[in-house]
């Protein structure tokens, strides 16, 4: 392990939104020395069980389903945390479906 304690294979969320809150998911693809990793987005899956209020849902990453370009991120490590642009910090994720929700 490094110093920042994520692994290749590890999955990051980000939750993130205004008047409505969207869930991304990256998986860390390269540890590129202490302080840096790479991610790549993941596609995601729905993890409802029809109980749901509606305009919203739980969700999980469907892993290796990658979208879009790796990028190369600094981990802060007091939060253990990367942050992917001005919006989003992704978090290491504990395999718990995350809740979003919609905005009409």
């Amino acid at each position: 392990k490094k110093p920042h304690g994520f692994e290749v294979g590890h999955v990051l969320y980000a939750s993130w939104g205004y008047e409505q809150t969207n869930i991304d998911f990256y998986q860390v693809t390269k540890i590129i020395g202490a302080h840096m990793v790479e991610v790549c987005g993941v596609s995601q899956i729905s993890a409802d069980k029809g109980d749901e209020p509606w305009m919203t849902g739980k969700v999980v990453p469907k892993l290796d389903a990658f979208t879009g370009k790796p990028m190369r991120r600094r981990v802060n490590g007091r939060s253990k945390s990367v942050r992917i642009d001005n919006v989003r910090t992704a978090f290491l994720w504990d395999g718990r479906p995350l809740n979003w929700t919609g905005y009409a």
